[in-house]
């Protein structure tokens, strides 16, 4: 649960995207979140408060004068949420609010909590596309990402008037992610690379050979180590789960465009992990059109693919590797053989097998860390979410072991 513990004040003003911002509510609880809600006379009348009250398990605080109904906060209740508050997120913001932050002003409960408030602002304006774009509006933006405040872009589309643009709220599960990037520590521990996905090989236009994986625990893999204070990226093969623009990713198709993106990225890495599904084999040649059924060959000629995880390992001066091996025998010999040969200094086994509810796309999976000395996380049937803070804690103590040992080595 990435918030637990966290404490989520949400300012929500009256534009018609207010409704998106009950199911952020809802996102942020289940991540453990403790979250309330304020709400501006314009967002009661767009949202109403009593879904907010249920979802948030507070009520909700509106009037200045009598802000919150609750024993935690007396009557100077907008410096006490100022202060309970480790993020502030005013989402949709619209025009008018915008203009009342930008100007400082202070005659609502909510711009008084922004002003009075040291945690972390973030502040998406969504409205009309040319409203947006207008000059005054672009004006208040300035002003409020100059004196502090972490502005969240718009998205384009289909808006509530009819026309198309730039204006849009983002949806709640973006939000959630910008929330997750602006609480986790600055990127001071390293870069990391998280190589995530399936490969897709092309048969012909139309056909590919793939894989199950469907990326859910490189994603795991990539916010455990955001969470950690790292710098994160991305080589994305095709996967199901939607990807953070925290970890910016190259997008690639196939084996060979994997081989290239992976080799590009892990010259300026310090850890690359790769959790991506590659194919060992491709087609030897791509049919230029659909093979029809009449026509359709009796066999497909395969080549292998180039061996990622060997070469990144090989690399001089290269980064700290982290391979996979997913089998569904012998779990523990396999990852030993596969850990001698490819190079790597850590491998993760898994079997996806392993019982209905772990596997392909689920939650839960088998799995162990193995490193050249031994195990070092047991093979057991546990979350993906735990996974990813086992690999991180091994790679960080496999880099304080590699820094220790070349500061004793240059003290001789």
């Amino acid at each position: 649960m990435r918030f637990q513990g966290k404490r989520i004040l949400l300012g929500v003003t009256g534009g018609i995207a207010a409704y998106k911002t009950l199911s952020l509510v809802r996102l942020l609880r289940a991540e453990g979140a403790d979250v309330r809600v304020l709400l501006t006379h314009g967002a009661e009348i767009m949202a109403g408060r009593g879904a907010f009250e249920a979802l948030s398990g507070h009520p909700v605080a509106e009037n200045v004068f009598a802000p919150v109904e609750s024993p935690e906060f007396s009557s100077v209740a907008h410096i006490e949420l100022a202060r309970w508050a480790d993020l502030l997120l005013i989402a949709p913001c619209t025009a008018h609010t915008l203009a009342k932050l930008a100007a400082g002003e202070a005659d609502t409960l909510l711009t008084l909590v922004y002003l009075a408030t040291k945690a972390p602002r973030l502040v998406a304006p969504s409205m009309n596309c040319a409203m947006l774009g207008s000059p005054a509006v672009q004006r208040n933006i300035r002003r409020l990402a100059e004196d502090g405040a972490t502005i969240v872009e718009a998205s384009s589309g289909e808006l509530a008037c009819g026309e198309s643009g730039k204006g849009r709220l983002p949806e709640p599960e973006e939000l959630l992610e910008i929330c997750f990037d602006r609480l986790s520590p600055a990127p001071t521990r390293g870069e990391v690379v998280v190589v995530a996905g399936r490969t897709e090989e092309a048969v012909d236009p139309v056909r590919v050979i793939t894989n199950r994986s469907s990326g859910k625990t490189g994603l795991e893999i990539a916010r455990a180590f955001r969470a950690a204070g790292w710098s994160v990226s991305a080589v994305l093969g095709p996967c199901d789960v939607a990807w953070p623009a925290w970890a910016p990713a190259t997008r690639v198709r196939s084996a060979l465009e994997m081989e290239a993106a992976c080799k590009k990225a892990a010259k300026r890495a310090d850890c690359v992990v790769m959790a991506a599904a590659v194919a060992d084999f491709r087609p030897e040649r791509v049919a230029e059109q659909k093979i029809k059924r009449s026509s359709a060959m009796k066999s497909l000629k395969l080549v292998p693919n180039p061996d990622v995880l060997a070469e990144i390992s090989s690399m001089k001066k290269g980064p700290l590797t982290v391979g996979f091996a997913l089998e569904t025998g012998d779990l523990v010999a396999r990852a030993r053989e596969k850990l001698a040969r490819k190079g790597c200094d850590l491998l993760v086994m898994n079997n996806p097998l392993n019982g209905d509810e772990a596997g392909f796309g689920k939650d839960r999976v088998e799995w162990g860390i193995l490193s050249p000395a031994g195990a070092v996380v047991e093979p057991k049937t546990r979350s993906k979410e735990e996974l990813a803070g086992a690999l991180v804690r091994a790679v960080e103590s496999l880099r304080a072991a590699s820094t220790s040992r070349s500061s004793a080595g240059g003290a001789r």
